[in-house]
């Protein structure tokens, strides 16, 4: 479907419509490598901060029928959806142009990003954008060459002809000097038509804002859950991929970005950008491919290799063959997880084989080792019930179908108990 057809779908829909035609469509199909690598890509069906969107929608609402300008900042971790959710708002006013008899009504939108421009060039880049949409527009053919008072001179000027209201979106205001943003947001006050609309990736740090006096509205964007994370890592890789992903090594993907990274969706997203050329190679994700990518991706996974290798070559040798029979679990290629019901199979052939009995205590103790060594993480999708601790329940329950993941690629994870075992790569013997 064209963009010109969705806005004219859209241009019928009340914006509480809107955003349920959006989080009611259907699964989308393959569109191309795009959906994960356009930075402005809005997909067909979304998972929606519906809260966040009805306010920001009723701020402007309320802005534009009574005709006051208001500023108003979306901030939070970087990737959380802030651009997103701005856009939606955007390209349900501009659907609105398509059956509006009286166009003075709909706000014409401005977008630039702060990010690596410098002052002039922000101010050129906003000039322009502006005059093109303009209805009678100046000539700026000289405007390359013109200072930055000239340019903000200017836009002045066009702002207070338009009869039009005018919402100026920044993207990424960490980029520009704060006296610069002042400047801007208190030339919006004194108009009743331009609405200041800015974004800012504040990542952990707290941020007040009180350097703005005449910011009306800040509106944070927190981390996802668990399950809404999933979804949009499913949904793009539907998009983005000729070849479908199993939900399994979708799950895999995300459950080592809430270990180790952000919850958030640009996470995922750019995590699927890191596996696509093997995709797109092989045809398929294996376990094994991600335990590899996410080993380096992630700060964390590389750092805890030293304590593993640590861990293991203090090992009993019981502890160190029940690792053993649970790593080679994960040489079926087909493998991205073990159930508790497995873990529990490997520490009965670790028991048959060196002749020991079974004891609960001392399973859980060997395994305890093994989690917390960072050897198997628990999955983030496990149920909640029995999934924290294996083996609070009897030994022989196997009812128990929770799942934990290899999280060091199988190479390195078997270099090291080799070298536990006193194993001699061929290479030296030679």
């Amino acid at each position: 479907m064209s963009h010109e057809m969705n806005l004219s779908a859209i241009a019928s829909l009340s914006f509480a419509d809107f955003l349920n035609s959006i989080a009611d469509a259907s699964i989308p199909s393959y569109i191309g490598p795009r959906a994960i690598f356009n930075s402005n890509f809005i997909p067909p069906k979304i998972v929606p901060r519906r809260k966040k969107s009805e306010l920001i929608y009723g701020i402007l609402k309320d802005a534009l029928e009574d005709e006051y300008a208001t500023n108003l900042t979306l901030y939070g971790l970087q990737g959380a959806g802030k651009n997103l959710l701005i856009n939606l708002i955007f390209q349900w006013y501009e659907s609105q142009t398509i059956n509006s008899e009286n166009c003075l009504d709909i706000p014409i939108i401005i977008s630039n990003d702060c990010r690596d421009q410098e002052l002039g060039q922000l101010l050129f880049e906003i000039l322009h954008n502006l005059n093109s949409k303009l209805d009678s527009q100046v000539n700026l053919t000289e405007s390359i060459q013109w200072d930055a008072i000239s340019l903000w001179n200017t836009f002045k000027f066009l702002v207070q002809r338009c009869a039009r209201p005018i919402i100026l979106y920044l993207q990424r205001i960490e980029y520009i000097e704060e006296g610069i943003i002042r400047k801007i947001l208190n030339f919006a006050k004194k108009t009743e038509n331009l609405h200041v609309f800015t974004s800012i990736d504040t990542g952990n740090r707290f941020y007040a804002f009180n350097q703005y006096t005449q910011l009306d509205h800040r509106i944070h964007l927190n981390t996802f859950s668990n399950s809404e994370l999933y979804e949009i890592t499913s949904q793009r890789s539907i998009m983005a991929f000729h070849n479908f992903l199993e939900p399994e090594a979708i799950k895999l993907l995300v459950d080592y970005i809430i270990e180790y990274g952000t919850k958030v969706p640009g996470s995922c997203i750019n995590l699927l950008k890191r596996v696509y050329p093997i995709v797109e190679e092989q045809g398929e994700l294996l376990p094994e491919d991600i335990r590899k990518i996410s080993q380096y991706y992630f700060e964390g996974v590389s750092i805890d290799t030293l304590a593993m290798t640590d861990y293991i070559m203090r090992t009993s040798l019981e502890e160190r063959l029940f690792l053993d029979y649970l790593v080679n679990y994960f040489k079926n290629p087909n493998n991205y997880y073990i159930s508790n019901i497995e873990i529990k199979n490997a520490y009965q052939m670790t028991a048959d084989e060196m002749g020991f009995t079974l004891h609960s205590r001392e399973f859980q103790q060997r395994f305890e080792n093994i989690t917390r060594a960072q050897i198997l993480q628990r999955s983030h999708f496990n149920k909640k019930k029995n999934s924290s601790n294996l083996v609070k329940t009897e030994f022989k329950d196997r009812s128990d179908l929770s799942f934990h993941y290899l999280s060091l690629p199988m190479e390195e994870i078997n270099q090291i108990l080799e070298m536990s075992f006193g194993i001699i790569p061929e290479e030296d013997e030679r």
